[in-house]
């Protein structure tokens, strides 16, 4: 089998993106199903993350750990929620929340918030 992915180093956690919803779970689009996405296999989270920022149609990562098996999604389709599970964790892309929608710091998805005229 092919090695463990290196472990991530606290300067690499620091800059990944905030978990939507602020807790772990699975990237869900409208209507709570999957969305469309590309799979790596046996990647850090952060490296799946950097795959994502230099792809213009990746909206979000999905990870996956499952002992030493890893799997990195790249989302094309806006994520709305997240089903919870441990061993997931989906981030969504900075200014790539779903139209009408925003990121808070935290993670949280809420409708945007509009300026005063």
């Amino acid at each position: 089998p092919p090695p463990p992915p290196p472990p991530r180093s606290q300067t690499q956690a620091g800059r990944l993106w905030p978990l939507t919803g602020a807790r772990r779970g699975a990237c869900r689009v409208q209507g709570g199903n999957t969305g469309s996405f590309d799979e790596v296999w046996q990647v850090g989270e952060f490296a799946c993350q950097q795959q994502c920022a230099s792809s213009s149609i990746c909206v979000a990562i999905g990870y996956y750990f499952a002992g030493r098996m890893t799997r990195c999604e790249l989302h094309k389709d806006p994520i709305f929620s997240i089903l919870p599970m441990g061993e997931a964790s989906c981030r969504i892309k900075p200014g790539r929340a779903p139209a009408g929608f925003q990121a808070s710091p935290r993670g949280q998805i809420q409708p945007a918030t509009r300026g005063a005229p």
